[in-house]
């Protein structure tokens, strides 16, 4: 996974803090209109499980692009892998951390 740190606005996902108490998580692929990628859906997973883990967290948004909030699976991801090698990414592990998350979650 390549390092947000190293080019923030390079990352797929963006995290800021617009306000006291609220994280907004903002999909940024554009030029695939935010396919959700196997770094783009590692990222999320990390990110929910920090956010979640802070108390200074009180809410979380999640958001996409100006025309797009996202495409859904990458499909150039999914391209000559077979169904054993899509059971075997266990992505059940990658949306775990979203689906519990204890803090309210808006996705607009």
């Amino acid at each position: 996974m390549r390092n947000p740190m190293s080019d923030p606005s390079a990352a797929p996902v963006l995290l800021e803090f617009p306000a006291p108490g609220v994280a907004l998580l903002r999909l940024n692929r554009p030029q695939a209109t935010n396919a959700l990628s196997l770094e783009l859906q590692a990222l999320l997973s990390r990110y929910f499980t920090e956010l979640a883990e802070n108390p200074e967290v009180r809410c979380i948004l999640l958001t996409g692009g100006d025309k797009v909030f996202a495409a859904g699976g990458d499909i150039n991801s999914m391209a000559g892998v077979g169904p054993i090698d899509i059971y075997q990414r266990h992505t059940e592990r990658v949306w775990a951390p979203i689906q519990h998350c204890p803090k309210p979650v808006i996705a607009a």
